[in-house]
This record gives structure tokens, sequence and C-alpha cells, in this order.
């Protein structure tokens, strides 16, 4: 059962704006995370604020207890020293490279040789690339900036997950092509800051969450996005 308060307590919610997983304008959150978090709060009995901030500082304000929240990020052994990710998870989001039709197409692990990859600052994709300090990989505030870099010639390909590419690519009428090199998601969890004072919740949330797993109002959600 949630805590029960004469008053709703308020949480919050930080991330970047990242369709079709977080839609944020000004206040608001909307997409397959942010309509999630909206119904399990229903259930739980809390609300929710949403601050929208690039990844790196997200981080960096779950690490120091200046948010409660985020929506999706993947499960690492640096980040569980600050955040405590819960058992509710959203659907694995495969990582795609975007390149230029006219540019040879990686499919292999070792075609990233010499290449440049455009990628979000503060995010984590897979390994060994994540670690592997031999590559160029060209670091970037923004998932867009990296499709515009490759689009314009200034790098060889962008790694982002694919729903979140493709949503860009239709935005901003980019035209790229998906290497036939892929790798696949993983789980893309819900994490409470371990700074947090309203880490009380996180029981509630679980609970609420399996919910909606049962009742098929998850899914319910995720087809809206697909």
């Amino acid at each position: 059962m949630p805590p029960v308060l004469a008053q709703a307590e308020v949480l919050t919610v930080v991330g970047e704006h990242a369709p079709p997983y977080r839609i944020m304008q000004d206040k608001a959150c909307r997409g397959l995370y942010c309509d999630t978090m909206q119904a399990i709060a229903r259930r739980a009995g809390f609300e929710v604020r949403y601050v929208q901030v690039p990844m790196a500082r997200a981080l960096m304000m779950m690490e120091h207890g200046q948010a409660d929240l985020m929506l999706g990020p993947n499960r690492t052994p640096e980040r569980e020293r600050y955040m405590v990710f819960l058992e509710a998870a959203f659907p694995p989001a495969r990582k795609v490279f975007y390149q230029r039709l006219d540019k040879p197409l990686l499919r292999a692990y070792a075609d990233l040789a010499g290449k440049v990859v455009s990628v979000e600052r503060g995010k984590r994709f897979f390994e060994p690339f994540d670690s592997d300090t031999a590559l160029v990989k060209d670091l970037v505030s923004d998932p867009r900036i990296a499709l515009r870099k490759v689009a314009m010639g200034r790098s060889d390909a962008a790694l982002i997950p694919e729903e979140l590419g493709d949503w860009l690519l239709r935005e901003d009428a980019i035209e790229l092509v998906k290497a036939p090199w892929a790798i696949e998601g993983r789980p893309s969890h819900i994490a409470f800051s371990i700074a947090s004072p309203r880490i009380k919740w996180l029981p509630a949330i679980e609970q609420a969450f399996a919910e909606m797993a049962r009742e098929g109002e998850l899914q319910a959600i995720y087809a809206q996005y697909r």
C-alpha cells in the first residue's frame, strides 16, 4: 500500500527529450515512458514533476539526490553506486548505426576502425564499444546533432536507439540508412536515486507497474508509440 499523506507528494523525474520514449515540452511529458509513469503515479498516489536536462546532467542530479527518478536508463555497475534499478523495465531498444548511403556500411565491429561515430555524451551503448579507447567517438549533447553531423558528412555514423533515431529522421526529414549491423537492446529500467528522501515510494511503484502489466495497461501504452 502507498504511504497515506494529506497531500500528494511530488516526485521529480529527470531526463532529456527523447521521442517516442520521452516527449518533453515545457514542464509536461508524454511518450512511452512518461505515459507509463503518469499511470503509475495515479495508482500509487503521488504526483510527478518533469525536469528536462541532457543525459549527463540527469545522471549527476540523480547521484546528488537532486532528482528522484529516471525513466529508461540501462543498468551498469557505475550507475548502481547511486541508483536503485527497479524490476520494472521497459522493452529493450535496439542500438542502430545511422549512415549515409554513399558511405561503406558497417557490418561488424571491426568496421568501426578509423570511423568517426557520433554518440550522445553520458550514454552507454554496449561493450566493448563503451570502453574501447581506440575508437573515434564524437561526443554530442543531443542525438539530433549526431544525425545532422552524419548527414553533413562530418562523421561516419550516429549510434542511437532505433525508435528514437527513426522518430528524429522523420521529424527533421533527414535521409539516412541503418547499417546492416545493429546491437540488440538491454532492458531500460525505472531507476530511483539512492540519495532521494522519497525512495520510500519504490515498493508502491513496483506494485503499480506489476498491476499494469497484469491488466494489459502497459501493453496498451506501448502500442500507441509503435
